[in-house]
């Protein structure tokens, strides 16, 4: 086990960037009940610094210093404490160091952090800017040439706004909050901000209402073109009509490059979505697209809320998550996912037998096919050499693979007179896993869940017929149409439903479905903007 760190943050309590960069820390750098932090605030301003060494203007500060009242240090101290109180939530230890003192600033901090032997000294760059007004210097670059241990600095965002839309505006405020800027205003006739050579962001996710909130996205992108932006950058966390971005019919429409089409034409100049669902995707456009990955918030939720995720298996409900797991390009399906938890994986192929067909997929199978044990009355088979199991389930099943969208993820239609032979014929599929789950808690992984049909058939061969303990249903983009989240919450084989909020959840099935569990993504949309402004 690595030992504890000693890390000195410098900050102006007052300021929002103060609680921008504890956020930033704490998401991204500290080690929670490893990492010992120490809140240092310096109060030395006062008017008996030498105005020729500090090159500064005296009356600035005569009047800066007569502004503060006798009781500074108990209100800084008080605006710490919340600080302090959120490192504690996060279980980190931490302290309040409040120095009062006529010496420069810039030595408080450095004496104080040889003075304690820390590892790192961390501060936001704004308050730096701040210092720099004050003394007509670089306070970063006098810490890094004097301070005897490395300095983080954290870079706070300037001459940015960040929009949304109407689709999903809790997950534009959580973004704003982790950023630690405001969300600028918008109506829908007109901006009410100056954004003239300021960086944009509009986030606007897809929706219910797709067509709609696409269509207000593209006025907005438009109306901040017009308005002189530097850089339009439309974060879409869940790219509408992804799902149709090949021709799954004859004569049928690829919408979701026509989006594309339509995104470069409104004047967007960068792109952020998250877990597309076809990697070549990316093509469609001729801007910078930036594919973020749901799969580490994933893996933090699996560690935290699964105590025995270690005796667990990964499991693909069809060949196509297998598929785009493997992919040399975005491996970020259920091998992904297998590897970063470091357990197993499984696959569940679906196969239809037309007629009267009652037999199992063909499995080509040799050397194991003579220990094939088969029960005829329940027409189910295991092949105990490969840990196959195979059920018939009568009927037909509504998979988000081969099915076409509904409104709410992207209609798919396609100009044909032919009858398929799916329509023309009564069916039944087998259900087939490959992998050994039997006592083992399993991950079913996709990246959406639109119809609730494969997903309880899977959990219930999961659960009935491979005798798992436990089965989690996750996905990245939950968009359940019609009745799909309630009949996942009905189905008993399921014992939790995990989705991030990259799509909006109306606020009564948040409370009334007990299994739902969502994960927080905007810390990684936040970070993105973040570092793209910077």
């Amino acid at each position: 086990m690595s030992r504890q760190r000693k890390i000195v943050v410098a900050l102006d309590p007052y300021s929002a960037e103060a609680r921008y960069t504890v956020d930033w820390i704490i998401d991204n750098f500290l080690r929670p009940e490893r990492d010992h932090v120490h809140l240092v605030t310096a109060l030395s301003l006062n008017s008996d610094f030498d105005s020729t060494e500090l090159g500064i203007n005296v009356n600035y500060v005569a009047e800066y210093v007569t502004s503060l009242e006798e009781d500074a240090e108990q209100k800084a101290r008080e605006e710490m404490q919340r600080f302090v109180d959120k490192l504690k939530e996060a279980n980190i230890d931490s302290k309040i160091i409040i120095i009062k003192s006529k010496d420069d600033t810039r030595n408080i901090i450095v004496d104080y952090t040889e003075k304690e032997r820390a590892d790192v000294l961390v501060m936001g760059s704004r308050d730096l800017s701040m210092w720099k007004r004050l003394f007509l210097g670089s306070f970063s670059d006098f810490c890094h040439q004097n301070a005897h241990c490395p300095v983080l600095i954290v870079k706070v965002m300037r001459n940015v706004k960040v929009f949304s839309g109407s689709s999903h505006p809790e997950l534009a405020e959580l973004v704003c909050e982790k950023l630690g800027i405001p969300l600028a205003s918008v109506v829908l006739k007109k901006f009410k901000c100056s954004i003239r050579n300021e960086d944009v962001f509009i986030i606007q996710s897809g929706s219910k209402h797709i067509n709609d909130h696409l269509m207000e996205l593209l006025i907005m992108i438009s109306a901040c073109k017009g308005a002189s932006a530097s850089r339009i950058t439309a974060v879409m966390p869940y790219f509408p009509y992804s799902k149709q971005s090949k021709k799954k019919r004859y004569r049928g429409a690829i919408t979701a490059k026509m989006v594309a089409n339509l995104l470069s034409v409104a004047g967007v100049d960068h792109i952020i979505t998250m877990d597309l669902h076809a990697s070549q995707m990316q093509g469609f456009f001729n801007k910078p697209v930036d594919n973020l990955f749901a799969e580490p918030s994933i893996v933090k939720w699996i560690q935290d809320s699964v105590p025995e995720y270690t005796n667990g298996v990964v499991v693909s409900k069809n060949s196509g998550g297998v598929k785009r797991s493997l992919s040399c390009i975005i491996p970020t399906r259920v091998t992904s996912l297998a590897d970063r938890l470091k357990i197993d994986f499984a696959l569940i192929h679906n196969d239809r037998t037309r007629g009267s067909h009652n037999t199992c997929c063909n499995l080509n199978i040799s050397e194991t096919s003579k220990n094939k044990s088969t029960d005829e009355n329940n027409n189910n088979s295991k092949i105990n050499g490969n840990c196959i199991i195979t059920s018939i389930i009568d009927g037909g099943l509504n998979d988000n693979e081969n099915e076409g969208e509904c409104h709410s993820c992207g209609a798919s239609t396609a100009t044909t007179n032919e009858t398929s032979l799916e329509e023309a014929d009564t069916n039944s599929r087998t259900i087939t896993l490959v992998g050994d789950v039997a006592g083992k808690v399993v991950f079913i992984l996709d990246d959406m869940i639109d119809k609730a049909g494969s997903y309880i058939a899977a959990a219930d061969h999961l659960m009935k017929k491979c005798k798992a303990k436990r089965v989690y249903v996750i996905c990245t983009h939950g968009l359940f149409n019609d009745e799909c989240l309630k009949e996942m919450e009905r189905c008993n084989s399921i014992y939790k439903l995990v989705i991030t909020n990259t799509f909006p959840i109306p606020l009564e099935d948040n409370f009334q479905i007990t299994k739902l569990v969502v994960i927080d993504v905007s810390v990684v949309l936040a970070e993105s903007i973040r570092r793209i402004h910077n």
